[in-house]
């Protein structure tokens, strides 16, 4: 007990260093398990104690590193009162705390490998979006450059044609000539063959001036593809794909980022955002956004919301309303529908040919039949709307209330399909028409704007909305995905569509929070479209069972409903969604 009662009190200086044999912990654990009784240094026998520094000794210790140590005792005298100290207590605490903190840490590094993986697959994912991005631009140019050959090679053989058909029809003319020629030479009638001659004459020398000018045509046409060499010389400078930057300030485990099967992403043409009134980078607020503006198609990506990979808020599905009257003669097809600003509905219903109205529970209200089966609708004031008329080429304008009046028909040259109203004028598309244009038209029916881009750009227009925040008029191509054109100069300034499945896309609405929400098809489902180069995410998944496919889809601010019409086996019904 002296002996412990002096270890423990013992406070003076150590005589001398003693630096730690260079062994990992896991080694030392394993030759204490294999040999407890054995030197650590010198794997021989233990034998004393060194209080001067903690440890224990065996013979060559203590001739050699310990032996100017001045408390060196054997292991009888010091293990003395061992078990009525603390000692045993704090070693054991000190042992559950230390497996404390390596579960945590165990846990910690478990985190950071799934968040390595994440983000490892977060990266390919972003080394493949700006592949496809660059992919999205040369496919561009390789599209202007096979213009240019197919709108040249269709001039040249549209004139070879012609060409050919006159030498033919030379050929035969003057064949019948010759014949004719030759009926009157071998004929009494000398006044008849000196007609002939002359005729023949007229004849002749018209058809040698049309055969020199074919023969100044030119002739055989060599094609020759003279590629851009700055582009060539702007890959070879390039040294890599562009930069791998590891950010390692963080002091917690970064939380894991999976992504559900739901879910698509798919490469577009990415786009930069920029504030029109030069808004400093650090100002990201609501009110900021509102005024960004979507750049052209060919800029670099940039990302304007504070997290862009958080996932959309996803509304709940309410049910399902039948929408067939008893004044119905066949089941409803509704291919357009829009809210009121008082929420009530507006639905066309293209089979039965007529126009419906309801109120905000959903409850028919009236109801109009027309000459001709409707296909869209927008509200243009508070009790009046307009409809498109595709067979008629025309805009039917209503008012709405218990009774349906019809009102003035604005006849138009393109077929009339997708209709919005903005800023009081009408937003009109031409559908699976050949025209392939947007017409800006007055309340009074006025043209007073034709966009018409090219038809790598917009293919099928069908219908159509304007988000006011960007100034942007937003369209669903049929085959193109979701086109971006500038409000004012019809420029084209984003497109998005799935590039992994060849989808189809109809409806179109500004959504929740400002989101653009298109119906897709193949795709089976309501997506939203990412305006930062995210492309597609699906927030309504629709297995697509019974054919049923989206169709219209029509979004309430007021009471944060989402409205959804379908075609195939559920056409007769709404889908209706909520957010809370």
């Amino acid at each position: 007990m002296a002996a412990r009662k002096k270890l423990s009190s013992r406070k003076e200086p150590r005589l001398h260093t003693i630096q730690p044999t260079d062994r990992t912990a896991e080694s030392t654990a394993k030759f204490l398990a294999k040999w407890p009784t054995r030197c650590l240094d010198h794997e021989e026998v233990i034998s004393r104690y060194c209080l001067d520094h903690d440890q224990l000794l065996c013979d060559v210790c203590s001739m050699s590193v310990h032996n100017r140590c001045n408390e060196v005792m054997s292991l009888d005298e010091a293990s003395k009162g061992i078990r009525g100290g603390r000692e045993c207590t704090l070693i054991e605490a000190g042992i559950k705390k230390l497996v404390t903190k390596y579960e945590q840490m165990h846990k910690e590094q478990s985190d950071i490998l799934s968040n390595l993986a994440a983000q490892e697959k977060e990266f390919i994912r972003d080394v493949k979006l700006f592949r496809n991005e660059l992919n999205a631009m040369l496919d561009r140019l390789e599209n202007a450059v096979m213009a240019k050959k197919d709108n040249y090679t269709t001039r040249r053989r549209d004139t070879v044609k012609e060409h050919k058909q006159i030498c033919k029809t030379a050929m035969t003319t003057l064949d019948n000539y010759k014949k004719d020629l030759d009926r009157t030479y071998l004929g009494p009638d000398e006044e008849n063959l000196f007609v002939a001659l002359k005729k023949s004459k007229v004849v002749l020398s018209k058809y040698e001036e049309q055969l020199k000018t074919i023969a100044s045509a030119p002739k055989k046409v060599f094609l020759t593809f003279e590629p851009n060499k700055i582009i060539g010389k702007f890959f070879l400078s390039l040294k890599d794909f562009g930069e791998m930057k590891a950010d390692q300030s963080a002091k917690e485990p970064l939380p894991v980022v999976e992504s559900k099967p739901a879910e698509r992403r798919a490469s577009v043409a990415s786009v930069q955002f920029s504030d029109r009134n030069s808004a400093t980078a650090g100002d990201r607020s609501e009110r900021g956004r509102t005024r960004l503006s979507l750049p052209n198609i060919e800029s670099t990506f940039q990302e304007i919301e504070l997290h862009p990979h958080m996932k959309t808020r996803k509304p709940i599905f309410v049910g399902e309303i039948s929408v067939q009257l008893d004044t119905d003669s066949e089941l409803p097809y509704i291919t357009g529908c829009s809210f009121m600003a008082d929420d009530n509905v507006v639905l066309v219903d293209e089979a039965n040919k007529n126009v419906k109205f309801f109120n905000p529970a959903l409850k028919p209200i009236s109801v109009y039949k027309l000459p001709a089966p409707p296909h869209d609708v927008a509200p243009i004031k508070i009790q009046q709307i307009v409809v498109t008329i595709p067979t008629e080429r025309s805009l039917q304008f209503m008012e709405v209330g218990k009774t349906l009046v019809l009102r003035k028909k604005v006849p138009l040259d393109i077929e009339c399909y997708g209709i919005t109203c903005y800023n009081h004028e009408l937003f009109v598309t031409s559908g699976f028409s050949s025209d392939r244009e947007i017409q800006i038209v007055s309340l009074n029916g006025e043209v007073r704007k034709r966009v018409r881009p090219g038809i790598a750009d917009l293919r099928y227009p069908l219908y159509i909305v304007v988000d006011p925040r960007f100034r942007t008029v937003f369209v669903s191509d049929y085959n193109h995905g979701v086109v971006g054109l500038d409000v004012n100069t019809g420029e084209v300034k984003f497109k998005c569509k799935d590039t992994d499945v060849h989808g189809y896309y109809k409806g179109v609405t500004v959504g929740h929070k400002g989101y653009i929400y298109v119906c897709t098809w193949n795709l089976h489902g309501v997506s939203r479209t990412h305006l930062d180069g995210r492309g597609l995410e699906t927030i309504i998944p629709m297995p697509g069972k019974d054919g049923r496919k989206p169709h219209a889809i029509a979004f309430s601010k007021k009471s944060e409903r989402v409205l959804i019409t379908m075609c195939g086996g559920k056409r007769g019904c709404l889908l209706v969604y909520r957010y809370q």
